[in-house]
């Protein structure tokens, strides 16, 4: 029997060991397990902020397009608004050359131009407006063209102005156009 006991002792002592590297293993497992877990978790927590994150720049994105949208759609409607009323002027002219507010501003701008290039100056008008002035001023001549206002040229003919009233609103639309659009984005 002493044959039986020794191998009864190995047996046991076989089958602790086994149960022990059984449950070291099972231990090693559990907590490879847990570790994998929780960097899946942290995976997992990390992936949804970046997906809140690009939600939110989405969102700011369809925002900002939104707001271009609406500015567009509203310059289109001030700049269309704009050209109606430059064109209801240039169709006021007309009647408005038939004022005498015309006829001063007709006094202004030959003065400024007569300020700006000389007192010889050759000023240019439509035929009906020289009319009105020729008892006032000299130097006036007729334009080859309906012009609503005056063009200057310096007597030897190297400075001139065009001081028609078209011209000054041109000069004046883009800088009024910007204004507009300015206040209202406000």
């Amino acid at each position: 029997m002493g044959l039986e006991k020794i191998a009864e002792h190995i047996e046991k002592e076989t089958d602790t060991k086994v149960k022990r590297i059984v449950l070291e293993a099972q231990v090693k497992a559990n907590s490879e397990i847990n570790a994998a877990a929780k960097k899946a978790d942290e995976i997992v927590k990390e992936a949804a902020e970046r997906l809140n994150v690009l939600s939110e720049e989405k969102r700011n994105i369809e925002r900002a397009k939104r707001n271009v949208e609406r500015m567009n759609i509203l310059k289109t409607a001030i700049s269309d608004a704009f050209k109606e009323s430059i064109n209801n002027l240039y169709k006021a002219e007309d009647k408005f050359s038939k004022t005498k507010e015309y006829d001063k501003l007709l006094s202004v701008l030959i003065e400024e131009a007569k300020k700006s290039i000389g007192n010889d100056a050759n000023i240019y008008l439509n035929k009906d407006d020289i009319k009105k002035l020729e008892r006032k001023e000299k130097n006036l001549k007729v334009y080859d063209k309906n012009i609503f206002g005056i063009y200057a040229e310096s007597k030897d003919g190297k400075i001139s102005m065009d001081m028609s009233i078209n011209k000054i609103i041109q000069s004046m639309e883009e800088k009024i156009a910007r204004k507009v659009i300015d206040r209202l984005g406000k």
